[in-house]
């Protein structure tokens, strides 16, 4: 083997390694935001737990049983009964979900603002990126502030 090529492929070993020590610290990545804004999504090594809370659940519903109500005050308290009577069923997961997200948002680094994507390494510590939904993105800050130069993970 030439010289160079030696070079690149120690270097190309290099890159792999760094990156399954990478894995191998990041446990879980948890990203909180609101319907308005998706998250856009990366490939993460499946030891890497990852979940989405869209916090603004309560929000969404209140919008949806408010949409197009009477003036009336008796009138919107009938129709708004009427929607939660037939509708109240689906609304649930959609509460829940907002209800865990803020609950898990204050245990998890304080979180007070969104969007807010939590990086969990293998020992517990906590690093959070605001102002983004992209994952990819937010992983490389998060990399880049843990020291680590490199673009992917496997």
């Amino acid at each position: 083997m030439n010289p160079r090529a030696s070079k690149l492929h120690g270097l190309f070993a290099g890159l792999l390694l760094c990156t399954t020590t990478i894995a191998a610290q990041l446990s879980g990545i948890e990203v909180f935001t609101i319907e308005a804004l998706p998250v856009t999504p990366t490939e993460l090594p499946a030891s890497v737990r990852y979940a989405v809370y869209r916090i603004d659940g309560a929000t969404r519903v209140q919008d949806w049983l408010s949409e197009g109500l009477p003036a009336d005050p008796e009138a919107a308290a009938r129709l708004a009964t009427q929607r939660l009577k037939t509708q109240g069923e689906a609304l649930a997961p959609m509460l829940q979900e907002a209800a865990e997200g803020l609950t898990r948002a204050v245990q998890v680094a304080g979180i007070d603002r969104y969007p807010a994507i939590v990086f969990t390494d293998t020992d517990g510590e906590q690093s959070v990126v605001y102002g983004m939904t992209d994952l990819a993105e937010a992983l490389r800050i998060y990399q880049r502030s843990q020291g680590r130069r490199f673009d992917e993970m496997e």
